[in-house]
C-alpha cells in the first residue's frame, strides 16, 4: 500500500466507506449508508501519528495522506 517514498494516499468516499463496512460483516451492515469518518493512526518505533478527520459524505472526496516520520495531512 506505501509507495517507495513510504507515502500512503487514501481516497476516503461514500464508496470507500461502503467497501470497508461490507467487509465488516454485521457490525458494517448495521451502519449501512450513514455517514463515516476515518481517521488512520499508525506508529513505527518511537514514532506515533494520525491523519485528520476524514468523512465519507465530504463533497470533496477527502483524501488522507500520510508519510513516515512527516506532519499527517488531509489534501483535497
Amino acid at each position: 500500500m506505501a509507495d517507495a517514498s513510504q507515502k500512503v494516499t487514501l481516497l476516503y468516499d461514500t464508496k470507500a466507506a461502503n467497501d470497508l463496512l461490507a467487509a465488516s460483516g454485521d457490525a458494517g451492515k448495521a451502519i449501512g449508508s450513514r455517514p463515516t469518518s476515518l481517521v488512520v493512526i499508525y506508529s513505527y518505533g518511537d514514532f506515533r501519528a494520525a491523519t485528520k478527520v476524514a468523512r465519507s459524505d465530504d463533497q470533496g472526496a477527502s483524501r488522507l495522506r500520510s508519510r513516515a516520520k512527516a506532519a499527517c495531512q488531509l489534501i483535497r
